[in-house]
């Protein structure tokens, strides 16, 4: 899904530089026509021979003529394209939204590395997709409470969040990490312990007796 996004994306990117190629050239020869047209028209009231010929000047007018039909028609595929775009976007669940919405803000830090393999951000790349987080402990995917995820993008709003683990890490055996229903974070993290606490009551969240990191319960 996020291929097919970005697919989308690089068609309109390419659509509007072709489009805006074609309107500079356009504007060049346009102001070249006129440029030949006021050479010319001065020469005929100085009484001298025009510099350039009928068929230079009609020459001149078809190139610009091409140039804005060509123009028009990256216009209607840019158009096009952009629809496609945005229909493929609204398509797009709120739990996708929302975790594309993490993935791509700069206040979203995945640094921490679990040893028994898997990462938060794995686990938002697979909801991002429309699928369910990989658990390396477990090997079974689940699904993520909506309310966490909402919280999270709340929070990457407000500041820098360092996210260690979602459904990934080594945890208790009966875990909500598991069950998509827990995410730790860093204690370290910018946006401090104090507004991750509020904002995550805000959706549901609370955070349990850790100190040395910051477990959020959403239940």
């Amino acid at each position: 899904m996020a291929d097919r996004e970005k697919e989308l994306v690089e068609d309109v990117r390419r659509l509007r530089r072709e489009r805006n190629r074609l309107r500079d050239q356009h504007d060049r020869e346009a102001r070249k026509r006129q440029r030949m047209k006021d050479q010319n028209k001065l020469a005929a009231q100085a009484g001298e021979p025009r510099p350039f010929t009928p068929d230079e000047v009609a020459a001149q007018t078809r190139l610009v003529k091409t140039l804005s039909q060509r123009a028009a028609a990256v216009d209607a595929e840019l158009e096009r394209a952009e629809r496609k775009l945005e229909r493929f976007r609204a398509s797009l669940t709120p739990k996708q939204r929302l975790a594309k919405k993490i993935l791509e803000s700069p206040n979203s830090r995945f640094v921490f590395s679990s040893p028994t393999g898997g990462t938060a951000r794995a686990g938002f790349e697979a909801l991002a997709a429309g699928k369910k987080a990989p658990v390396a402990a477990t090997g079974v995917p689940t699904d993520v409470q909506l309310s966490l995820v909402r919280s999270v993008a709340a929070m990457v709003d407000h500041g820098a969040v360092l996210i260690n683990c979602l459904t990934n890490g080594k945890h208790s055996d009966n875990s909500n990490h598991y069950k998509g229903k827990a995410i730790d974070l860093d204690n370290s993290s910018p946006l401090g312990s104090t507004t991750i606490e509020a904002i995550a009551s805000q959706h549901g969240g609370h955070r349990n007796f850790r100190l040395d990191h910051i477990h959020l319960d959403f239940l």
